[in-house]
């Protein structure tokens, strides 16, 4: 199978969101090749999920005294704070690649061993706890992966696994309304391996590992012309909009997304 990747750096939260709905257009309109996206923010943000109620899953005031953005996905994922180190990598997938993986197993299954040969890569023993979609290190969470369906008249699929470098718990506790115990349930890439790895880094583990566990060959690619306008217009319409990131609506000219 060929795909493209796209490496893109220091962005902010806004704009990580507008450029993966513009690449998801153009691999659902069948302009693009399925497509891996690999993202790294450029500052400590807050993430919440397409479907999620703001007011119950993140402290808003305390997010807004202390200039942390928050931002609304619309993959339906849970609440999360993310450090200007993390990396995530999205697959986006099209329906001619579904259906060739589907022949070898279930893509969950596929995904898992992916995400947990990625993480080996990088020189981390990692397991995927049975029924969770948790990368962990020693009972504590380093990483995600999780494969979603989504739009509204048509399906498409997007593979996100998410590299935890660092994190602020400090930050994620009072930015959060979590039941979770982050000191004891997470960790980071940064202090299991005693490093950071650099950007080059986990793209090489990436890369290699869908060359070697899938058969990928990748084209190295920037966003189209086409995929810039897009994301441009969703960017300042759609995820900077009080509308959409407060309540997950808003009056698009074009819902990429659906």
């Amino acid at each position: 199978m060929n795909w493209r990747i796209l490496s893109l750096m220091d962005i902010d939260p806004y704009r990580f969101q507008s450029v993966r709905e513009a690449v998801l257009f153009s691999v659902k309109s069948g302009i693009s090749p399925s497509t891996v996206t690999l993202l790294k923010n450029s500052i400590e943000y807050v993430s919440i999920g397409g479907k999620a109620n703001i007011a119950e899953t993140v402290n808003l005031d305390y997010c807004m005294d202390m200039g942390i953005p928050v931002s609304r996905s619309i993959i339906p994922h849970s609440s999360s704070a993310f450090n200007s180190n993390d990396i995530k990598c999205n697959a986006i997938l099209n329906e001619e690649s579904v259906n060739a993986l589907k022949t070898r197993d279930s893509l969950k299954n596929i995904f898992s061993e992916v995400a947990l040969n990625m993480m080996g890569a990088l020189g981390l023993q990692v397991e995927n706890p049975v029924g969770t979609n948790n990368l962990n290190v020693a009972g504590k969470k380093v990483g995600t992966f999780a494969v979603y369906s989504i739009g509204k008249t048509s399906r498409i699929t997007i593979v996100s696994i998410s590299f935890i470098i660092d994190f602020n718990v400090d930050l994620a506790e009072k930015a959060l309304i979590s039941k979770r115990n982050m000191r004891e349930t997470m960790t980071t890439i940064t202090n299991v391996s005693g490093r950071t790895p650099s950007f080059n880094e986990v793209k090489n583990a990436v890369m290699e590992t869908y060359v070697e566990t899938l058969g990928i060959v990748f084209e190295e690619a920037v966003l189209t012309p086409a995929e810039l306008l897009i994301s441009e217009e969703l960017l300042e319409g759609k995820y900077r909009s009080d509308s959409w990131i407060k309540t997950g609506r808003w009056s698009p000219v074009r819902d990429y997304g659906g």
